[in-house]
């Protein structure tokens, strides 16, 4: 998610619109929405694409969320990997079993988040 937000708030800094990132990057926005949520990983590939659209060294991305990850916890946040959902016929749901309260909770983590990363790269 730190990657994910990175990349947004670089997107938004260039001016250059979501759409138009995730056809340059060749990130579906579908994918991007579940990496975004922790369903799915950003792959080395997609990152490297994504960097290079945004004319952005690697490195220099892996360093800030590296930084990012490490402050996170002096603003009381706790850094945990979001396992996977499993995948096959135990994992076969209707999409009704996706409840508002997950959603809800998503959306106002990945703001959370937002507002951290924004905070710890002022500072």
């Amino acid at each position: 998610m730190i990657l994910c937000q990175l990349l947004m708030i670089e997107v938004k800094s260039q001016g250059m619109a979501k759409q138009e990132f995730f056809e340059k990057s060749e990130i579906s926005q579908a994918t991007w929405s579940r990496i975004n949520r922790g369903q799915s990983q950003l792959t080395f590939e997609d990152l490297r694409r994504a960097a290079n659209v945004l004319s952005m060294p690697l490195t220099d991305l892996i360093e800030k969320a590296e930084k990012i990850a490490t402050a996170l916890p002096k603003e009381d946040v706790e850094v945990v990997d979001i396992p996977k959902k499993p995948r096959g016929a135990s994992a076969k749901k209707s999409k009704k079993d996706n409840t508002v309260g997950e959603v809800v909770s998503t959306v106002i983590v990945v703001g959370a988040l937002a507002f951290l990363i924004s905070k710890i790269m002022r500072s």
